[in-house]
């Protein structure tokens, strides 16, 4: 029983720190009913948030928001590159092993390199394009309001 006021106080704090991102900074928010915006914050009170896509501005209740999630484009690109450098440098060993007939020549060493870091930019322009999500504001699920029925309204 104890536990389930530290998880609503938990989940008003998390949504005070939404007041504490950097006005640029790009948010998803995902509501109960499925659906996803992403955009960046305008406003942000107790009982909702204003936010601000290419459409326009747009205010949203707290409670039909489920979670808000900071998106990171350096992560992204930074885990990108380390993955597409980890992809790269096989590929390169294998691709230069059919280029270079001597691999003990410089040349060899130079073709690995060389794919490992094509291969790293491309992961890291993905990563950037997609970005890494971070959770920011998660609401307490016995919050969460109850499903309208189609005779209720």
């Amino acid at each position: 029983m104890l536990a389930f006021p530290a998880v609503a106080a938990d989940a008003d704090s998390g949504w005070q720190r939404l007041a504490l991102l950097d006005k640029a900074q790009r948010v998803n928010l995902y509501f109960w009913n499925g659906q996803a915006r992403s955009g960046t914050i305008l406003h942000l009170d107790s009982d909702g948030l204003t936010l601000v896509t290419g459409k326009g501005a747009t205010p949203l209740k707290k409670e039909d928001i489920a979670k808000v999630v900071k998106v990171s484009r350096p992560q992204g690109a930074k885990w990108g590159s380390l993955v597409g450098f980890g992809i790269g440098v096989p590929l390169g060993v294998s691709y230069t092993k059919e280029l270079v007939h001597h691999p003990k020549s410089s040349d060899y060493g130079a073709g690995i390199a060389f794919v490992g870091a094509l291969w790293a930019g491309i992961g890291a322009g993905i990563g950037a394009a997609v970005g890494k999500e971070s959770a920011i504001y998660r609401a307490d699920a016995a919050k969460r309001p109850a499903p309208v029925r189609s005779g209720d309204h």
